[in-house]
């Protein structure tokens, strides 16, 4: 039988949980770059996805298990940028998965249910990587760098 160790300095706990998610940064930041590089690379590229991504990404833990509801990403995202049309949103959220997965069929984050009409997390582990990463997500970055200048064109 082995001992239980217990933890009862705050600061050790949260300078382990940092050290981990800084060792899970790289997981995180290749999916996000994956997101990302859809927004950069398509042709008529818009900023579409770095909205709905920070919309997922604004959401509890609980609503990202259970699944983000598809109006309440819509929501977030036409309140932050009016242009946003749901029906544009949908069709980007349905290829959410092929952006994410890499040659050899990994790297799958976030996934839209269609039954659902959800966004829902795939790798639990990204809810405690965002809890304590220090890195920027790019769609963040996106974001502040357009500032008001909005959608690009459609999706």
């Amino acid at each position: 039988m082995t001992d239980k160790q217990f933890c009862t300095r705050f600061d050790a706990h949260e300078s382990a949980a940092m050290n981990y998610a800084e060792q899970l940064e790289a997981v995180y930041l290749e999916f996000s770059r994956r997101v990302s590089s859809g927004i950069r690379n398509r042709r008529g590229s818009t900023n579409i996805y770095a909205h709905a991504m920070l919309a997922c990404f604004e959401s509890s833990d609980d609503e990202l298990i259970q699944g983000v509801p598809f109006q309440t990403i819509y929501s977030r995202a036409h309140a932050r940028q009016p242009r946003v049309q749901q029906g544009n949103l949908k069709s980007i959220l349905r290829n959410l998965d092929r952006l994410q997965i890499d040659d050899r069929g990994k790297g799958l984050v976030l996934t839209f249910i269609e039954q659902s009409n959800a966004v829902a997390v795939v790798d639990r582990a990204v809810l405690f990587y965002r809890k304590y990463a220090t890195a920027n997500w790019p769609w963040e970055e996106i974001i502040n760098e357009l500032g008001d200048e909005g959608l690009e064109g459609e999706a």
